[in-house]
């Protein structure tokens, strides 16, 4: 085994150690209530079973190690010889070599990463079966694993286009790529929730109800006129309950699953509501958007320097001597897989700002403060969402306060004055 080879086996042993350590980590029941919990009722404090503990701890063991294990693939996908064989008969002396051979590639490459992680996904699909969250068959799991398969493949002509820039331009390429990526950021938010949604979900505007007048009502409060308030088929997946904003300009909607309709009270979604309405009256997704293309900006920069410097480092292990060539392009694909985790921390503490945010906005439009702490309960004892992670992982990943944080934000002023 070569040098570099031995470093990405002890790489890899060291994340699964990790990840295995951090996974046992799972949250008891909160430990004493707080003096905002404390001075509401007990049905504040979420009464956690050994179940859903099971649940977390499980959950963390295949998110996390299965998060080692893809960034394992590309290394794999080199060192079985596969990645030198298929360039070797798409060799080509021009860089980048034409797009269709790029593109069998990529393709390639892409379906052995999603066998390689194949197991993991299964592992995930059946604990959340074991749990009662799925509602997908084996079937049903592997048609929505190859649309995602597929659809990453549109990743491939951004890719040929940058390496195409880098070899006209090696010094200012990412400068032209990054003028070129931030209108692809804004039209991919623009056009997820019309074209790759509709993949996987039905979306059916709400009927005419109390609860849409209700609804209605509350948007009128907080300034909203004409927003699109749209169902979501989540039940033909999952029973996790959940509701969220999408798109952007003439594209925006506020979401609420078919699940969250069937199990949640008036008062809790209508403050699952406002909380999603302070999403969108404060522009979340456009900053969002600006927050992106700046870290587009930034990866870039950071491609230019980097990959070329590994790839000469590592030259006799991908077989490769320019940035341009296909034997190149596991190592440009690990290197972005890389980059996204070690930027998550940050992607997630924005994003905890925008929900807190969210949370205030929703709690002074709609007043329901005991119903959003309810609600909040409701996620931890219905949907086994943890509710005080362990503090490591929520740095990292976590997109929303905790639980126990929002509980109490809600109760601070537990008075509620539901809108009429």
């Amino acid at each position: 085994m070569s040098k570099a080879s031995r470093r990405s086996l002890l790489l890899l042993i060291f994340l699964c150690l990790f990840t295995l350590s951090s996974s046992v980590f799972a949250q008891n029941p909160l430990p004493k209530a707080t003096p905002s919990i404390a001075s509401a009722a007990s049905e504040f404090i979420p009464k956690i079973p050994p179940r859903a503990i099971a649940y977390q701890r499980e959950r963390r063991t295949v998110s996390l190690i299965g998060l080692a294990w893809g960034l394992a693939g590309a290394f794999v996908f080199v060192k079985s010889g596969l990645s030198r064989t298929l360039a070797k008969r798409l060799e080509t002396p021009k860089l980048p070599p034409p797009f269709w051979k790029f593109l069998l590639f990529f393709a390639a490459f892409t379906l052995f990463h999603s066998l390689w992680t194949l197991p993991f996904g299964l592992w995930g699909w059946r604990l959340e079966r074991n749990y009662g969250f799925s509602t997908l068959s084996i079937f049903g799991y592997l048609r929505d694993r190859l649309i995602g398969t597929t659809t990453e493949l549109i990743l491939a002509p951004v890719l040929w286009i940058a390496l195409r820039l880098y070899t006209r331009s090696p010094e200012h390429w990412w400068k032209k790529a990054w003028i070129g990526v931030v209108p692809l950021i804004l039209f991919s938010i623009v056009l997820q929730p019309i074209v790759i949604s509709p993949l996987y979900y039905r979306y059916t505007a709400m009927s005419p109800s109390p609860l849409r007048t209700r609804i209605e009502t509350l948007a009128s409060k907080a300034g909203i006129s004409g927003g699109r308030i749209l169902i979501e088929s989540t039940s033909s997946r999952t029973t996790h309950v959940n509701a969220y904003v999408a798109g952007l300009g003439p594209t925006t909607r506020i979401v609420i699953n078919d699940t969250a309709l069937e199990k949640l009270p008036p008062d809790q979604l209508t403050a699952m509501m406002g909380h999603e309405m302070g999403h969108y009256v404060e522009g979340h997704l456009w900053f969002g958007f600006a927050f992106a293309s700046l870290g587009a900006g930034l990866f870039l920069f950071l491609i230019h320097r980097v990959f070329p410097l590994l790839l000469k480092r590592y030259e006799n292990f991908f077989g490769a001597k320019h940035p341009a060539e296909l034997s190149a392009l596991p190592l440009l694909l690990w290197i972005i897989s890389v980059f996204l985790l070690v930027q998550a921390p940050v992607e997630s503490g924005i994003s905890r700002v925008m929900e807190h945010r969210a949370d205030r906005f929703g709690l002074q439009v709609a007043g329901l403060h005991r119903a959003t702490a309810q609600l909040f309960v409701g996620f931890a004892e219905r949907d086994y969402s943890d509710p005080d992670p362990p503090t490591l992982l929520h740095f990292w990943f976590g997109t929303h306060p905790t639980l126990k944080e929002r509980i109490e934000f809600a109760l601070e002023d537990p008075d509620d004055t539901p809108a009429k």
